[in-house]
């Protein structure tokens, strides 16, 4: 069989609820065939959030958007603990992966698509037309096949534990690496397809790609894409992954990219921007990091004077202040080197050498 891309993708915050019964045919990526040896973890994993969800001690706290408790949620009350959790109850509501979510990224995908035609791009991965295996990441499941039937719910990675802080993403620790690991390695034994030897990392934001250690993931021999962009990161970035998926579906499934090539693509709705790939994670110096561009509103918002500069004297009095916040917190760092950044951005202001 031809080699093999896979994909991996950010589950949503936004699903669409109720659903059918378990499907009788349905696979899991914790079937054997997929994971041998890390499927009883993959498992263990999912029945351990499975029972905070429902309530039982220890509680999770809802950690993205500061919601009170998760059990509380309208989702997580219909849990069921079912076939996707190696369980017996029959009574849960289902749909396939890529169908429950329907966040920015989903919402993109349809306009990039258009219509009927997004029925056609899952048709042609469900046929093995396209070289390419599908992988979301999701904090309740873990790893999940793209057409993996999943339930409504609502947990996110940095859900945490209060009594010892401890977040959804470090209960998981190496269980998604050794998973996706072995899923890899096996890739050319099932039933979907021929070997994974490329691996395209379009999650959404850091706290999907901090769960993986990505170098364990390069050592199965498959090169590894990280997507980057020159103005945008994190969710704001979710509409434009799309974009890619879509106009360079052809590339992704046949050739091998470019590392650190800028490309500009324009949207279905107009909007254009750059992207590339680089080949570990936060080496491009030109692309644009959550952590900065959160800098960056906050600092125009205190100072809306500063959007009046050039890009260039604001991008470096970002980069200061960034620096300024990053060393604030250790005791023995250099805050010499921050003041010569900032001072270098204000003589930039004023216009002097």
């Amino acid at each position: 069989m031809d080699d093999r891309a896979l994909i991996l993708l950010s589950c949503s915050r936004d699903k669409r609820d109720d659903g059918t019964p378990w499907p009788k045919k349905a696979q899991k990526i914790t079937e054997r065939n997929f994971l041998p040896s890390e499927a009883a973890k993959l498992v263990a994993g999912r029945r351990w959030i499975f029972a905070r969800l429902k309530g039982e001690n220890p509680w999770l706290y809802n950690g993205d958007h500061r919601g009170g408790l998760c059990h509380e949620r309208w989702g997580n009350s219909r849990l069921r603990l079912g076939p996707d959790f190696d369980g017996n109850d029959r009574h849960g509501l289902y749909r396939e992966a890529h169908d429950r979510y329907k966040g920015r990224f989903f919402t993109a995908l349809d306009h990039e698509l258009g219509g009927e035609t997004k029925v056609r791009f899952w048709d042609r991965i469900r046929n093995q037309e396209l070289p390419i295996e599908v992988v979301f990441v999701s904090a309740l499941y873990g790893l999940l096949l793209w057409n993996e039937p999943v339930q409504d719910y609502d947990c996110h990675f940095a859900d945490y534990i209060r009594e010892d802080s401890r977040t959804v993403a470090e209960k998981w620790g190496a269980v998604l690496t050794d998973a996706l690991v072995e899923f890899i390695n096996r890739s050319s034994q099932g039933s979907r397809g021929g070997k994974i030897t490329r691996v395209y990392d379009l999650l959404s934001d850091s706290s999907y790609q901090s769960v993986f250690d990505w170098e364990r993931l390069a050592g199965t021999g498959s090169r590894i894409y990280h997507r980057i962009f020159k103005a945008d990161a994190g969710p704001d970035s979710l509409s434009k992954i799309a974009t890619i998926l879509v106009r360079h579906l052809d590339e992704i499934c046949d050739g091998m990219p470019e590392f650190d090539k800028w490309l500009r693509l324009i949207s279905i709705r107009g909007s254009s921007f750059e992207f590339s790939f680089e080949k570990s994670l936060n080496k491009n110096a030109e692309a644009a990091r959550e952590g900065v561009l959160l800098t960056e509103r906050q600092v125009l918002d205190q100072n809306r004077w500063l959007a009046r500069v050039p890009a260039k004297v604001l991008n470096q009095w970002i980069l200061a202040e960034h620096n300024w916040r990053q060393v604030q917190a250790p005791g023995d760092c250099d805050f010499g080197a921050s003041v010569i950044s900032f001072a270098r951005a204000v003589k930039a202001i004023f216009g002097t050498k």
